[in-house]
């Protein structure tokens, strides 16, 4: 257990510099080094921004830890030194600078200032490398670190990775990097004001080892120690991750994970279904973690798991003996004037709500007289630049604390009422979109209510009655009234998707507008800001009680948020949906739908006397019957075998047989003159060629003719029942070649082009996701199925998701009719010509039925052009 210091006890060296009566940061700075570690973050590119600004001549050279971005399999896609040049260098925040380094004396000055290195706080010494820490050991004077975990409820592991673990390297690597006989380098740490936890009102600048936890004035602090914390929570992350693996959780992570993926038509088997069930796996153990973490925080008193681990990071410092100060800004919100008025980057914490209050209605609990202690950003760097001054003299105090609830505090009604504001102001301007919205949409104002009706009437109740009504529609989307329910259900499902989102950004806030009352004490930066020179403090002003709260909101924040963050929100709410789980190989997936599918229709033929039907159990059925008899016809795993035919049930059935004996398809025009057909064989060299009657009209005589005849069999025949053999193992794999497709070249000559299964799968999955059918669609199948547009769309796309295609016996106008009618088709592949045959044969149907009938469809169609 730690032994709490007393506020008189320094977190200084142990010779403590007289204080003066001004603070000297220029010359503080003057040669100095110093180690920035969150240089990419919000805060942390402002405060290096200024820094430079306003000492360029000052600082000697900073190095800033920029961790390397990384592919999934670990390799580095930018290395530190490419990510500095991408993210921060470019950043406007540094405009200020390219003001004063104008065109390549910007870029010089910067690699004359500073140097990325490569780290990550959480792995030891923060992940800086030892060549890197031995030229570094004794040179530096401070370490600058404004990282950590934003994120409000985190699973506890990687929280506590970040803030805690993340702590003792960065204390490891002070030490580490120190001169010779100090204590370690001088750290200045950013927390966040919101460690105050379930304490309201008055929160002093303490001593984080003085008041370890939020409850110490009624809970036994004997109890208490950071230390104990990390271990036991340690011990609570093993047997969450070990619980995970009972044989019930297995078995249960099993089904979860085959509903998920049927509920999504997705494949149950290989690859989607390992990646599905790991998914399943880590989201049980981070809602384990989260409710577990969020438990214990809230019993010492904290709101959440950040604000608890980021507390334990505090102790961890002030316990280490590294001379310290401690940070902690309130909400950090748009700049004032900073490296311009309204700056402001990322999602950040009153974004979303704001999003929410213009694009939608914000309903935003409080509590009476409560206030959001809201500090701009460019406060906050100055507020860190005096911390960072007394650190350096020697004469810092232990935490400094960044906001404006103690000398001007923003009430919620206020906030709310500007807000409304805003976005009235932003429809009654808005130029873009239908009128009549924006002037609704202007009248739909943000409100604040009492805590006990937003858990009554607010977004997460609405979301809770939006799905149960959008569950009995769906009972009812069937028959005649599916085409008209079906958009209501998935509009419904929508609505009650972005309540719940909007409940769950809202419910954080709880806290923090409608249970606690906060006064952040900023006496000590305002102490620290105020010995700076005159010259420093007007450029680099901490005087919150200066901000008229309106303007501000108005003029400066709510436009900073428009610019700035809600084109990352709408970016990310439009964001094209990641393609569906994908199949392993095409064989594969036959499998997958026999087995979820089995007699449900998969390809069906008109006819006289109306349609064949193959389901999708017999489709594999007889693709096997193929693979058998191409086994026995000398076909062996990597061959060549051409296929040509009429679009129809037997050619599917005959390619996918292809894949099954492991062979690859050569598909070819069914209607290819000699000469191209000879150059596909030449270049293919296949084993043999499956044609139907047509195919052979044009084809038979190239396989004839080519050096090495190629043996033709009748594609009809190899697809009918009653193979008798055995199959040869399945031995194929996502980088085995699936299909040779040639096309014509700029020479005329056709070339081949080479896709594995795993170009098709990922192909499927794609498009799936862009076209989501249903097994109740039909689609009509009527481009020539050897081209990949309609193989990819018009057959393997409808099998994947469970729909049946409907080929015709004949190609003509009646024929299509039918098709169309009697198919009662959903959906179609299609290009140009085709959709003009289809308007001709509509237009003349019209033009029968009289000019009055033709007027008024006319009339429908100018209407629907113009709409």
């Amino acid at each position: 257990m730690t032994t709490p210091h007393t506020e008189s006890e320094s977190t200084a060296p142990a010779v403590r510099a007289e204080q003066p009566s001004v603070l000297d940061l220029q010359g503080l700075l003057k040669g100095s080094r110093l180690l920035v570690i969150g240089g990419t973050g919000f805060l942390g590119k402002v405060w290096l921004s200024m820094l430079l600004r306003y000492f360029a001549d000052e600082v000697e050279h900073v190095w800033v830890v920029v961790r390397p971005r990384k592919r999934k399999d670990g390799s580095i896609r930018l290395t530190s030194e490419q990510r500095f040049w991408k993210d921060i260098a470019s950043s406007p925040v540094f405009e200020p600078l390219k003001t004063m380094f104008p065109g390549d004396a910007y870029d010089a000055f910067l690699r004359e200032k500073i140097t990325p290195i490569p780290g990550d706080i959480t792995e030891e010494f923060a992940g800086v490398p030892a060549e890197i820490r031995d030229q570094l050991r004794g040179r530096l004077d401070a370490l600058v670190n404004s990282s950590g975990v934003v994120d409000f409820n985190p699973p506890l592991d990687y929280a506590l990775n970040t803030n805690a673990f993340g702590m003792q390297n960065l204390v490891a690597l002070c030490r580490d990097l120190g001169s010779p006989g100090s204590k370690g380098l001088a750290m200045l740490h950013t927390s966040t004001c919101y460690v105050a936890g379930d304490r309201t009102g008055q929160v002093d600048e303490v001593n984080p080892l003085n008041h370890p936890f939020p409850k110490a004035d009624t809970l036994a602090a004997r109890h208490w120690d950071p230390q104990r914390e990390i271990e036991e929570c340690i011990d609570l992350v093993d047997n969450v991750r070990h619980r995970a693996n009972d044989a019930f959780r297995q078995s249960h992570f099993l089904d979860q994970a085959m509903k998920n993926l049927r509920d999504r038509n997705e494949p149950r088997r290989g690859t989607a279904l390992k990646k599905e069930l790991e998914k399943v796996k880590r989201d049980f153990t981070d809602k384990q973690l989260v409710e577990w973490g969020t438990e214990r925080a809230q019993y010492w008193g904290w709101h959440n798991i950040y604000t608890y681990t980021k507390s334990i990071g505090e102790q961890i410092l002030a316990d280490s003996g590294v001379p310290y100060a401690i940070g902690r800004p309130a909400v950090i919100e748009s700049s004032l004037t900073y490296p311009r008025v309204g700056w402001n980057e990322g999602i950040n914490t009153s974004g979303p709500l704001i999003f929410i209050g213009v694009e939608g209605k914000l309903d935003l609990p409080y509590k009476p007289g409560a206030v959001l202690d809201v500090i701009p950003v460019d406060l906050v760097a100055a507020g860190m630049m005096a911390t960072l001054g007394e650190l350096l003299e020697g004469s810092q105090k232990a935490v400094y604390q960044y906001g404006s609830s103690d000398t001007n505090p923003l009430p919620i009604v206020r906030l709310v009422e500007c807000v409304g504001l805003f976005k009235r102001r932003h429809y009654q301007a808005k130029g873009k979109g239908n009128p009549l919205v924006n002037m609704v949409q202007s009248r739909i104002e943000a409100r604040h209510m009492h805590l006990d009706d937003y858990l009554t009437i607010g977004p997460k109740v609405r979301a809770k009655q939006v799905a149960k009504l959008g569950k009995s529609l769906q009972g009812m989307a069937r028959g005649a009234f599916r085409d008209v329910l079906t958009p209501a259900v998935s509009a419904l499902k929508g609505l009650s998707k972005s309540l719940d989102i909007q409940s769950r950004i809202i419910d954080q806030f709880i806290p923090f507008t409608a249970t606690h009352n906060y006064r952040f004490s900023t006496r000590n930066t305002r102490d620290a800001w105020s010995r700076l020179p005159e010259d420093l403090r007007t450029a680099m002003p901490f005087d919150p009680e200066l901000i008229d709260w309106h303007d501000y909101l108005l003029e400066v924040h709510c436009p900073g948020i428009e610019e700035n963050v809600s084109p990352l929100i709408r970016d990310k709410m439009s964001k094209d949906a990641k393609p569906l789980a994908q199949h392993d190989d095409l064989w594969q997936m036959i499998e997958e739908v026999a087995d979820r599918h089995e007699h449900r229709p998969a390809l069906m033929r008109t006819h006289e006397a109306g349609f064949a039907r193959f389901t999708y159990k017999q489709l594999k059925a007889r693709a096997e019957a193929v693979a058998v008899r191409l086994g026995q016809l000398g076909v062996k795993r990597g061959d060549r075998v051409v296929i040509a035919g009429r679009n129809h049930p037997f050619w599917s059935v005959a390619y996918f047989g292809i894949l099954r004996a492991g062979a690859i398809a050569v598909p070819v025009d069914v209607n290819m003159e000699a000469g191209p057909a000879a150059t596909i064989l030449r270049s293919s060299q296949p084993a043999l060629a499956l044609l139907d009657d047509l195919a052979r009209e044009n084809i038979e005589a190239a396989c004839l003719a080519a050096d090495e005849a190629v043996p033709i069999h009748d594609l009809l025949a190899i697809c009918e029942r009653g193979a008798v053999g055995s199959l040869s193992p399945y031995e194929v794999d996502a980088d085995a070649v699936a299909s040779i497709l040639y096309t014509s070249g700029t020479t005329g000559d056709p070339k081949g082009v080479m896709l594995t299964h795993g170009n098709f799968c990922a192909m499927v999955a794609s498009i799936g996701r862009l076209f989501p059918l249903v097994q109740e669609d039909r689609l009509l199948s009527v481009l020539p199925i050897h081209h990949s547009f309609e193989f990819a769309c018009g057959l393997l796309l409808p099998l994947s998701m469970g729909a049946r295609i409907i080929y015709l016996d004949e190609v003509n106008g009646d024929r299509l009719s039918y098709g169309l009618k009697e198919g009662r088709v959903t959906c179609m592949v299609g290009v140009p010509a085709l959709w003009q045959l289809l308007e001709r044969r509509i237009r003349g149907e019209v033009k029968e039925r009289g000019s009055l009938v033709k007027l008024g469809f006319d009339t429908m169609i100018d209407l629907n052009l113009g709409a």
